[in-house]
């Protein structure tokens, strides 16, 4: 049984020599192995996961973003631990340095665990071999953190007695340092400590809300272009726009890789990634099929309501009753949209659809963490392996 991943918008491979997007591509089929293949009856060491890339395919800013907010400062290395920090930081000063993973912590043990991930998957040096053994620990710390009250952690003095708590518990040992051995992640955990609280103590020197303007106003306005990208492409090739090819590829691959023994196939897509594969499967390429789809974050439910959406039954005008949602597409078998309250970007099915599962992942934090980190959380892939094994 495949798993087709397809990522959203404002993913590009050649930023920074498409090393950045490799790493981020590792990291989560790490975490797709890990939790979302048991939990769909996968073996997760034989399972092949296909991530069809359509990023070369969409929008691209010919002046190179010149209409884009130059005065505030671009993201520095530590991009992904700043961001998230920024719109998670309490009104009042941040926490020191030596405190910053704690503090995060200490209002949610699940965004501590989240955002050690998150910067120990942006390390240079790793690759898939570093982010299979890191995602044990990120299953386990999971768990831990699902189970832990912020009131719990009140004797931890700093960062660093944390590091060993999450290390030692999520190892299944007592706490202490040097439990939690390298061969399982600690030196990619131990740099992703270092560069949270890198990130901490810029965002003590710096406004968080510039950092927060830049990064939306740079996703707002990719988001944008890529949706009109895809609609002109539709318009123009239909099935053989650039976009729509590179992901019904994959989607053709993963149908001729089932078997008698193991017929399904089941899909992933993020954000505008849904909304193509919707298109696809109803109007563009009905001679393709999936058995489970799971969207998040995504716009299908917008986009039919815009009349966006070529295959979509509209109701008669006046009359919007249960009565006259339209049918889930008979490609698809069963349908769970994930969205998060806190994200503008994301948007409910079962008032439009009939067939779909709608269920709310609410983080309680702002528009980038909510809408372009899904899948850097590791509580998130806990609770979606969770809904994915429940019986329908």
């Amino acid at each position: 049984m495949p798993i087709i991943f397809v990522h959203g918008v404002a993913t590009r491979r050649e930023r920074g020599g498409g090393r950045p997007y490799d790493r981020r591509v590792a990291a989560r089929t790490a975490l797709i192995r890990r939790f979302l293949a048991p939990a769909t009856g996968l073996d997760p060491e034989a399972v092949r996961i296909l991530n069809p890339y359509w990023g070369d395919q969409a929008a691209r800013f010919r002046w190179d973003g010149a209409s884009l907010d130059t005065v505030a400062e671009r993201f520095g290395g530590t991009a992904e631990a700043e961001a998230l920090l920024a719109e998670d930081a309490p009104e009042e000063d941040p926490p020191p340095a030596a405190r910053t993973l704690l503090g995060a912590a200490r209002r949610s043990p699940e965004s501590a665990v989240d955002l050690l991930w998150s910067a120990a998957a942006s390390v240079e040096s790793a690759g898939a071999a570093d982010f299979d053994r890191l995602a044990v620990w990120a299953e386990r710390a999971a768990d831990w953190a699902a189970g832990t009250e912020p009131d719990d952690l009140t004797g931890l003095g700093d960062d660093l007695a944390l590091f060993n708590l999450l290390a030692a518990r999520a190892a299944g040992e007592p706490a202490g340092p040097e439990r939690f051995g390298g061969g399982t992640g600690l030196p990619l955990l131990r740099e992703g400590l270092n560069r949270v609280q890198s990130a901490g103590s810029r965002l003590a020197s710096r406004t968080a809300a510039g950092l927060v303007r830049r990064r939306v106003q740079e996703e707002s306005a990719t988001f944008v272009g890529d949706v009109l990208t895809y609609l002109r492409q539709r318009e123009r090739h239909g099935a053989d726009g650039p976009i729509a090819a590179a992901v019904a590829t994959d989607l053709e691959a993963a149908r001729r890789a089932c078997s008698a023994d193991d017929p399904h196939v089941v899909v992933v897509a993020h954000s505008m990634g849904g909304n193509i594969v919707f298109d696809l499967l109803s109007n563009l390429r009905t001679d393709l099929s999936c058995d489970l789809l799971v969207t998040v974050g995504s716009q299908v439910g917008l986009f039919a309501e815009l009349g966006l959406l070529p295959a979509v039954t509209e109701p008669p005008p006046g009359a919007v009753t249960p009565a006259h949602r339209s049918p889930r597409p008979k490609q698809v078998g069963r349908w769970i949209n994930v969205f998060d309250t806190c994200d503008v970007l994301s948007f409910a099915t079962e008032g439009i659809f009939d067939g779909t599962e709608d269920y709310v992942y609410s983080t309680g934090r702002g528009l980038i963490r909510s809408h372009s980190a899904y899948f850097l959380r590791p509580s998130f892939f806990r609770r979606l392996a969770h809904r994915l094994g429940e019986p329908r």
